[in-house]
This record gives structure tokens, sequence and C-alpha cells, in this order.
């Protein structure tokens, strides 16, 4: 699932799914223990991760990875928006699409910890962390490019 370049990697976890009485095993591959998230799911046939330093998309029908995005120190969470997955690490947001294809970034939102708080037609509300712990500041990104607002 973590794609081909992680097949050097020596540490490694599994995640398992089960569908209509066919469990399969998923293995991601990486190169060191970070961050204190992780999050699957799936999304029709995606398998979407985010663990460690990184975020994963994997075609489960045509058993194929999409992307094996590196996270800026560690990963934090993922939200599906719009058909639109918004992933966020340790300073900045990521928007992607489901062939893998990141739209956009927005990085410096915080320094440790990037959280979104909700959705609009227009806009995304968040928060970075910048003081830890507790010091978040509020922040809007347009949803279409994310800009800061």
């Amino acid at each position: 699932m973590s794609g081909p370049e992680s097949l050097l990697f020596f540490e490694k976890v599994f995640l398992l799914h089960d569908d209509n009485d066919i469990r399969e095993a998923f293995e991601i591959r990486f190169e060191q223990r970070s961050g204190p998230f992780k999050q699957a799911e799936m999304l029709d046939n995606l398998l979407i991760a985010g663990y460690g330093e990184r975020f994963y998309m994997f075609d489960t029908i045509r058993h194929v990875s999409l992307l094996a995005l590196p996270m800026n120190w560690y990963f934090c969470h993922f939200y599906v928006e719009d058909n639109l997955i918004y992933v966020t690490d340790a300073s900045g947001m990521y928007c992607i699409d489901r062939t893998g294809t990141v739209r956009w970034s927005t990085p410096d939102v915080g320094i440790d910890g990037v959280i979104i708080k909700q959705f609009t037609p227009t806009q995304i509300e968040g928060s970075g962390e910048w003081d830890p712990p507790g010091g978040r500041k509020d922040f809007s990104l347009d949803k279409q490019t994310g800009q800061l607002l």
C-alpha cells in the first residue's frame, strides 16, 4: 500500500479490512515511527490512511498505490468533504482528489498540529497550534485555492 519506494523501509504496520466476507491485509512500510496520530478509512474502492510521517491512498480494485505523501513532521488528520480529501499535518494542509493528485497545499498555519473545525460552501475553518500546549490560532482558507483569508 505504501508504494514501491517504501520497500527499502524496515518498519511496518498492517491494516485489516473486512468487506462482504472478504478480509484483506494492507502493509504500510515507513522509515521511522513518528507522530501520535493514525487514521484509516475506506472511501469506495480507495483505502486512505495517515500514519507516522505520511498520508497514503491505495486503489483496492486495481491494487495500486496512488499516493504516499510525506507530511511535514507528522500526519495529524484527514477529512472528506465534497468528494475531496483534506489532510493536515504538524503545520499545514493538503487538498487531494480521488486520483491521488494534490490540488493545493497550505503550509504555515501551525507548528504542532492543524485541525479543521468546519467546512462552509466556500471556506475551511480550522486552527493551528502555535504555542504548545494550548496556544491555538484560528484560520480561514479559501476552499478552492487553499489561500489564507
